[in-house]
């Protein structure tokens, strides 16, 4: 408390001749808003008392830079540096990934499977299709992934994007959550290798896939490599859309993506 009182006396006395605090800082979101980064406890209390506050803006590339980088994660930017996922803006690309076709692979996606859709994202990493989605027209978008530390990267950012989506930790080898809702459309992309238990991921995508599934699958990679994950009865309509980079270095074609229509329900 005395902490706090001190910090009080300390807003009240600038301008008067007492010592400067360190500014706040924030950044300007796309919609001209600003977002608070540091500072929280000065910014209260001054405005508690009515008062300006010294402030520091931060470029939005830095601030972006800093939250996603989560450097001691191959997922996060343990590799080269940099984050596994691009994130962009639009059609501009405003922070560089690993993965720099995310753009790419949304444009593969219909229009009408995102326009006011409900979306879930398995594997979402730091959110970059999500915020993509919801850019792109979704009315909800839910992105889940495995990593604390990721998801907790994906929240943030969305204080920048200020998107209609959520985030969640969860481990698709224990399947779907048990209070998981059916989505217009599901993105799993190129996750299949890293669950381990793979009838924990084909209970997840029957069960949260109502209209239609997005599947990503591994580099060198072909349908009959996922025929459990997709089976025939279930997903009566695959179709191959494209072809996406394997990776940043390695520029061949030759991660295959999918678009699966769900079975009408009777």
């Amino acid at each position: 408390m005395e902490a706090f009182s001190d910090l009080a006396r300390k807003i009240q006395g600038i301008g008067s001749g007492s010592p400067l605090l360190t500014p706040i800082q924030v950044c300007q979101r796309p919609d001209v808003k600003m977002i608070l980064i540091d500072g929280n406890h000065r910014a209260a209390i001054a405005l508690h008392l009515g008062l300006p506050i010294p402030a520091a803006r931060v470029a939005a590339r830095a601030y972006l830079t800093k939250i996603a980088s989560v450097p001691d994660e191959f997922y996060g930017a343990g590799r080269l540096g940099r984050p596994y996922q691009s994130l962009y803006l639009g059609r501009r690309e405003i922070l560089t990934g690993r993965r720099r076709d995310i753009r790419e692979r949304l444009s593969m996606v219909s229009h009408s499977d995102i326009t006011d859709a409900t979306v879930v994202d398995l594997g979402c990493n730091i959110g970059a299709s999500c915020f993509l989605a919801a850019q792109e027209g979704a009315r909800e978008v839910i992105g889940f992934d495995v990593s604390p530390r990721l998801v907790s990267a994906a929240i943030a950012l969305n204080a920048y994007f200020a998107s209609p989506c959520r985030f969640y930790v969860h481990d698709l080898n224990c399947g779907a959550p048990e209070d998981a809702r059916p989505a217009d459309t599901v993105f799993c992309f190129s996750i299949a290798r890293h669950v381990e238990r793979r009838d924990g991921l084909r209970e997840a995508l029957l069960r949260m896939t109502r209209r239609v599934l997005y599947f990503e699958g591994h580099p060198n990679t072909s349908l009959s490599d996922y025929g459990d994950l997709l089976p025939g009865d279930e997903f009566p309509k695959v179709e191959l859309i494209g072809l996406l980079p394997e990776a940043v270095d390695r520029p061949r074609r030759n991660r295959p993506l999918w678009r699966c229509e769900r079975r009408a329900e009777t």
